[in-house]
């Protein structure tokens, strides 16, 4: 273990001691702090400070088993999958028509409307064999309005949507399943969510 005094922070000479310990290369570092390759340069040059969450996290995996690092290691090496969130712009058609809308996209959750006034809510989730995100969506259409899926009704009603689209991508087509047909979609990445 590299247990040091407290509010001593690790130097460059000792993280260089420490990586080589656990067979770490600067790459593998950088991966299992999810950090940049440059900034574990700058600490093994001495040009930056080693944060103390780093060494704290050097701490902790230096207790695991050499099975567990290389689980953590592994894990760190994946493609990282995440849905680009933000506001996106549809334009959708079925056997009823087209329309427009917008859908906003933030932390696993889907909201947003159309020109047609349905209300869009629902949730996404990566898929972590086909890298896709996956889409699971009601659109509540008010009583009186029309959907591409069907003529207008007297009494609200609701379209439940499925569908997978590629996270890397900001214009693409995703091709929807619904409990009243197949429906398409174009979408097109408008703008990112303020902080």
């Amino acid at each position: 273990m590299f247990f040091k005094a407290h509010n001593v922070l690790m130097n460059k000479n000792e993280l260089k001691n420490v990586m080589s310990a656990l067979g770490l290369s600067p790459t593998s570092l950088a991966k299992l702090l999810d950090v940049t390759p440059r900034a574990i340069s700058m600490w093994l040059t001495g040009e930056r400070s080693i944060p103390g969450p780093a060494e704290a996290y050097l701490n902790l995996f230096s207790t695991l088993l050499p099975s567990q690092q290389e689980l953590e290691i592994q894990k760190s090496e994946k493609e990282k999958l995440a849905m680009k969130d933000g506001l996106y712009q549809l334009e959708f058609s079925a056997h009823n028509g087209v329309g427009i809308g917008v859908l906003i996209f933030e932390n696993g959750r889907i909201y947003g409307s159309d020109v047609g006034n349905g209300k869009w809510d629902g949730t996404y989730t990566m898929n972590p064999v086909t890298k896709q995100a996956e889409l699971d969506i009601r659109v509540e259409m008010p009583a009186g309005e029309e959907s591409v899926l069907g003529p207008a009704q007297r009494f609200s009603w609701n379209v439940d949507v499925k569908a997978t689209m590629d996270p890397t991508k900001d214009v693409g087509v995703i091709i929807a399943q619904t409990n009243l047909g197949q429906a398409q979609a174009k979408y097109k990445y408008m703008r990112s969510l303020p902080e």
